[in-house]
C-alpha cells in the first residue's frame, strides 16, 4: 500500500500547490517516489517545483516559475 498518497488531492489545472511531506519524510522509499511522480508531473505540464522549508513542495502550473534567490529550502 502507499500510505502518504491518501493525501493527494486531485487539483484543477494552473493551481499552485504547496504539499506537506512531513508525513512522508522519514519514510525515504516513499518520499522519493511521490517526488519523482511530482517531477513527472511538473515536467508533463511544463510547471516547476521546489522544495520550501524542511517538509513542504511547492509545485506550479505552466508558465510560473519559482525564483529560488527569494525562498529557502530543499531543492527537488
Amino acid at each position: 500500500p502507499c500510505r502518504g498518497y491518501q493525501h493527494l488531492v486531485f487539483f484543477k489545472p494552473g493551481y499552485i500547490l504547496m504539499i506537506d511531506i512531513s508525513t512522508i519524510k522519514n519514510d525515504k522509499l516513499m518520499l522519493d517516489r511521490a517526488l519523482k511522480d511530482l517531477k513527472d508531473v511538473v515536467i508533463d505540464v511544463h510547471g516547476d517545483i521546489a522544495g520550501l522549508k524542511e517538509d513542504q513542495v511547492l509545485v506550479t502550473p505552466t508558465g510560473i516559475k519559482i525564483d529560488r534567490s527569494k525562498i529557502v529550502g530543499g531543492r527537488y
